[in-house]
């Protein structure tokens, strides 16, 4: 609907690096707090997520268990539900713009209209992202994070970087959404 209106849409395309392996418990036990999880099902995941212990098996060789500091359990029913409590609080952080979440997959996006007011928005939610990403302990993958522009208006000049922090978000003309 807005390029048919004439109007600019951005898209971000934000991948978190090693999303589920980097929840950090504390932050997660405040979040669950904060959903209202208190009593014993609070003390009941907090001693899920507490002390975990993991090794390694090669053909019957068994590494010597490792205590696990940061990370929801993958492959369980509650490690996807978890990383959601984490992460849930996120697009109330970007001001402008709509951010869809999906598992670890984040898509934020913005109109306007011409490319410079887009590029602004989408450094501005970039911006917002990196800094929820700092406060929240979990790191952007940049070399996996991109973002397009797509306009039916002519464009003659480079377009503005879009950066994360300090680097530049690599700008596609394709991508491919895991869903």
């Amino acid at each position: 609907m807005a390029l048919d209106s004439a109007k600019t849409v951005g898209i971000l395309f934000v991948d978190f690096k090693k999303a589920f392996d980097s929840v950090n418990l504390t932050i997660l036990m405040c979040k669950i707090q904060g959903k209202g999880i208190a009593g014993e099902v609070y003390e009941w995941l907090k001693d899920y997520l507490t002390d975990r212990q993991q090794f390694t098996d090669l053909n019957g060789v068994y590494s010597s268990s490792q205590t696990v500091k940061y990370g929801v359990p993958q492959g369980s029913l509650l490690g996807p539900r978890l990383f959601k409590i984490y992460v849930d609080d996120l697009p109330d952080n970007v001001s402008e713009g709509w951010v869809y979440m999906f598992a670890d997959n984040t898509i934020g996006h913005d109109i306007g209209d011409n490319i410079d007011v887009v590029t602004d928005k989408l450094n501005q939610m970039a911006g917002e992202i990196y800094e929820w990403c700092r406060k929240n302990k979990i790191t952007a993958h940049i070399g996996k994070t991109e973002a397009i522009i797509l306009s039916q208006q002519p464009f003659y000049g480079p377009v503005k970087p879009i950066c994360f922090g300090d680097e530049q978000i690599k700008l596609v003309t394709t991508t491919h959404v895991i869903h």
